[in-house]
Formats: structure tokens, C-alpha cells, sequence
């Protein structure tokens, strides 16, 4: 297990080379995952063995360095993010918004088959409140000027709902 110095060490690489965000998903809903870019593979492989994960490497071009990104989801990206959480500085609302996700009611659904699709019956009320964290998770996350005050506001009305 990482030492709480390391954790600190991966919090900087999350909040400088990573990225949070709650991925819909159509037949569980939504995955929360982490992802962490770097072009140094034994770093990323360093974190792997903390963690697990899965590696992805991809070749640019011949003049660059190939890029790795290491993918966390579900309980894997929970865990991860728990760990590092009281280090985070930069994108600590979307970890504290995945984190609400693991205590919002989680439905596998009843599941049938129907020509050739899955049908999965979760609650209307935990759909939009599903929604409404993607949303917010997509809202921190974009780029561009922040309008920080709505932002702020509106993650700490979901933060506290739960």
C-alpha cells in the first residue's frame, strides 16, 4: 500500500495529468472512472501496482514519445480516489461528486432482453439524480473560463443532498 507521501505524489498527478468524470453507461447507468496521461510508462506503472487499472499506450507519431493512460472505474476508481482525496487541491469537487455516486442508491435494475437490447428498470428519481451528477462532473471539467461561484454552488447543493 502507498505510503501517504506517495498518495500526496499521486494526487499532484491526478489534479496536473488526470482527469475525474462519471461515465453513462447504458445498461449500470454510470461508471465513475479516474484516468491519469503521462508519457513516462514506469510512473504510471508505479501507480498500477498500487492500484491496479488498466495501462493503454498510444504511439503519436515517431518524432514522440508514446503516451500511456492508466484507467480506473467502478470500485477501483472509488477506492483510488478515496485515497487521495484529502490531498487533492485542484479537482477535489469532482472527486467529492464520484465519491456522492458511491452512496447514491446503486440498481443493477431488473433486466430483460428485449430484441437484442437490455432493458433495465432503475428508478426515474435515481436516473435524474444521476443525470444531475454527470452534469455537474461535466461542468467542473470543461474548459474554457470558470464561472466559479455557479459551479460551486450548485456542487455543494448535490454534496449536501446526499
Amino acid at each position: 500500500m502507498p505510503s501517504a507521501n506517495d498518495l500526496a505524489w499521486l494526487a499532484g498527478f491526478i489534479d496536473g495529468e488526470g482527469s475525474i468524470c462519471l461515465l453513462p453507461r447504458r445498461t449500470t447507468g454510470i461508471t465513475p472512472a479516474c484516468t491519469i496521461y503521462n508519457t513516462d510508462l514506469s510512473v504510471l506503472e508505479i501507480i498500477r501496482g498500487w492500484f491496479g487499472g488498466q495501462l493503454y499506450v498510444k504511439r503519436r507519431s515517431p518524432k514522440r514519445k508514446p503516451v500511456g493512460h492508466l484507467v480506473f472505474q467502478n470500485d477501483r476508481a472509488l477506492r483510488v480516489l478515496h485515497s487521495v482525496r484529502p490531498y487533492l487541491r485542484v479537482k477535489h469537487r469532482q472527486a467529492d461528486l464520484a465519491l456522492v455516486f458511491e452512496h447514491a442508491p446503486r440498481y443493477q435494475g431488473f433486466r430483460r432482453r428485449v430484441e437484442g437490447h437490455y432493458l433495465t428498470s432503475i428508478p426515474n428519481d435515481v436516473i435524474e439524480f444521476r443525470k444531475l451528477l454527470v452534469d455537474e462532473v461535466r461542468a467542473l471539467n470543461k474548459r474554457g473560463p470558470k464561472e466559479n461561484a455557479s459551479s460551486q454552488q450548485s456542487s455543494e447543493s448535490l454534496l449536501c443532498g446526499v
